[in-house]
């Protein structure tokens, strides 16, 4: 489940059209199959109308929607099809469907030769005579592409054992490869962006680039549905990608020779990874002790924040970026991890908090009490007596400074950063304390416009009760009041002063009036169990 933070904050980007864009394999889980299949150019003689520029010839059987199957359509001395490409419905991981390539021997009685089953983005070309050592074959092309994913991830299952090679195939590239297929001892026929020509294993001409690529092989998953992660390599300097193709084969893809009738792969839920994640985070030229990518607090020694320069991070990603955020009041630093796409666990952000020891501030007063936070306009009750702490810093002038820190819409989500309000005037009369101030257009989270109103007391006990009304401005959905208030301790009822009682309006903990000068015994008699504000002073009804 997504963090409510991140959730709020996915809306405000929607309403003021801000979006991030990550590039993804298309119809990755198979759960779409076309009506009817694509076609594949056919180069030969045997037959076919146009040998030397080839023909385009409809694939039999059926392929995932989107992706381009090996299925044989072909004319060597007689017509022939052999479908390799099967849509499998009851050997799947999730959803109803996965992709079965499978090897086939296809000829007439024993002249002929093994047909790879493969799928690919790009288009399948074959060149097919009845000399079995000069057919060939491949791909060329692709889908335009232009995002830098970090991994290719997808689930894989084979028993057959042939010991043949199964490839996982990524290349990305700029620009543009021609050379020549056909006849795999004379190819005499130009396409663009031939697999091998991008790969660099055959003679091109033109101004393409590779960006990245992988090519992982495996013989077995020992007939069990296998979890296969490959990592993309990319080449320094190549720039980003335009163009990107993804084969996934059954068999020795690269290699017609090494090819056996029978082979079969089974794959479901291929997708790209985008990392956003570190490998590490130098302070100062020294990497944190016992750094993970996965753990995301650390405490650090001593109370001197360093300077954003000083910190140096090392990311996971190829498009990763990142934001540091440090926090001098709260003693924190925060490195807030960013990618284009989602990483392993779903998210496309992460953030690492370095805590450092907070340092003592002059005329510093510090409170522990409950939080509680409401809003009607974002699901009600959000934050619910949650333990927490503000920072009250006398100026010696009549004002202080008010500090709510870590402030959050949702217990388990990310921080939007401290409530701070200057300038709060202080007025005491018998032993309590008036706070009273307000910010305009105050920043949280970095992109979040909020004002925020603070009204509250402070006994001469040192009893808290503080009432922070936060409007947000810029969310896209007018005005989002948000309603928090803090206190330091919850009484029942029995800490109410009976005898000397007087009346009292009563606000549910949302900030609801339920009742009007009432005095606080009659109240709890028709009060429903739970958290209400009387007067000053929160109190639960048991």
């Amino acid at each position: 489940m997504k963090k409510f933070y991140k959730t709020v904050v996915a809306t405000l980007f929607i309403a003021m059209g801000i979006t991030a864009t990550a590039q993804q394999l298309p119809n990755y889980g198979f759960e779409s199959w076309k009506s009817a299949c694509g076609s594949t150019e056919a180069f030969g003689t045997g037959g076919l109308t146009s040998s030397k520029t080839g023909e385009m010839r409809v694939r039999p059987g059926s392929e995932p929607a989107d992706w381009n199957g090996s299925s044989i359509n072909q004319k060597v001395i007689m017509q022939k099809k052999e479908t390799l490409i099967f849509d499998e419905t009851s050997d799947i991981v999730t959803g109803s469907h996965s992709v079965k390539m499978q090897n086939k021997f296809v000829g007439v009685g024993t002249i002929g030769s093994v047909a790879p089953g493969f799928i690919t983005l790009g288009t399948p070309w074959v060149y097919a005579v009845s000399t079995i050592d000069d057919c060939d074959g491949g791909t060329y092309g692709g889908i335009s592409f232009t995002t830098k994913p970090d991994a290719i991830t997808g689930k894989y299952k084979r028993s057959d054992s042939t010991g043949e090679t199964s490839h996982i195939i990524v290349y990305l590239w700029n620009g543009s490869f021609t050379s020549n297929v056909g006849s795999k001892s004379a190819p005499s026929q130009a396409r663009e962006n031939v697999d091998r020509a991008i790969w660099g294993t055959a003679t091109s001409t033109g101004d393409g680039k590779l960006v990245g690529k992988c090519d992982y092989t495996f013989t077995t998953t020992d007939g069990a549905w296998k979890e296969i992660t490959v990592p993309i390599e990319y080449v320094a300097g190549a720039g980003a990608p335009t163009m990107m193709n993804a084969v996934i084969s059954g068999g020795d893809y690269w290699t017609r020779a090494n090819m056996i009738d029978g082979t079969t792969l089974f794959a479901d839920d291929v997708k790209f990874l985008y990392y956003s994640r570190l490998n590490d985070i130098k302070i100062a030229g020294a990497s944190i002790e016992g750094f993970n990518s996965d753990t995301y607090s650390y405490a650090m020694a001593g109370s001197t924040l360093p300077t954003e320069s000083e910190i140096e991070v090392s990311h996971m990603g190829a498009g990763a970026s990142h934001t540091v955020e440090i926090n001098s009041e709260d003693a924190t630093v925060t490195i807030i991890v960013t990618n284009a796409g989602n990483d392993v666990d779903g998210a496309s952000t992460h953030s690492y908090v370095l805590q450092y020891e907070k340092a003592t501030i002059e005329g510093a007063s510090y409170y522990d009490g409950y939080l509680d936070v409401y809003s009607s306009m974002l699901g009600g009750q959000l934050v619910d007596n949650q333990a927490n702490t503000i920072t009250i810093i006398d100026n010696g002038d009549g004002t202080c400074t008010f500090i709510l820190p870590d402030f959050r819409l949702d217990p388990s989500s990310d921080s939007l950063g401290d409530i701070k309000v200057e300038n709060v005037t202080m007025t005491t009369e018998d032993g309590v304390t008036t706070y009273h101030g307000s910010v305009t257009d105050m920043t949280l989270a970095g992109d979040i416009l909020a004002n925020v109103e603070l009204n509250g007391t402070i006994s001469s006990t040192g009893i808290v009760n503080m009432n922070i009304e936060v409007v947000w401005t810029n969310s896209g959905m007018g005005d989002v009041p948000i309603h928090c208030s803090f206190t330091s301790a919850t009484v029942g009822v029995e800490g109410i002063e009976i005898s000397a009682e007087k009346a009292v309006n009563v606000y549910t903990i949302s900030g609801v009036k339920v009742l009007e000068n009432v005095l606080p015994s009659e109240a709890v008699k028709v009060l429903d169990k739970g958290f209400y504000i009387m007067g000053t002073k929160k109190v639960v009804v048991k």
